[in-house]
């Protein structure tokens, strides 16, 4: 019974580190100002400094930082905004008439 025991806490405990190794890993900053963000069809340099605005054309922000998975694959937007910073991810946003604009409510 004890081993059961041991090797169901060991598989629980591996199973929960994986898993966080995976969805909880660390977005990295892109620092290469030339890459590309496909989703809004500029570069990073183009985009960090750029006002982010809501469906209603409201400011939310300025872009500060572009994040990703990696130096390859953008996923989000770091924005200033009047109460500190938060995330945006790049999937909700599109470029209307040179504007970002998310796409999704904001909360």
């Amino acid at each position: 019974m004890r081993k059961i025991l041991v090797v169901a806490f060991v598989f629980c405990f591996w199973n929960g580190v994986v898993s966080a190794q995976e969805y909880d890993a660390p977005a990295i900053i892109l620092t290469d100002a030339n890459a590309s963000i496909a989703v809004l069809g500029l570069t990073v340099e183009q985009t960090v400094g750029k006002e982010v605005f809501d469906a209603d054309g409201v400011v939310l922000g300025t872009v500060m930082r572009v994040i990703g998975d990696d130096q390859d694959t953008p996923t989000g937007l770091v924005l200033s905004t009047g109460r500190g910073t938060t995330i945006v991810e790049l999937a909700d946003t599109e470029l209307i008439n040179n504007r970002i604009v998310l796409s999704t409510p904001a909360d």
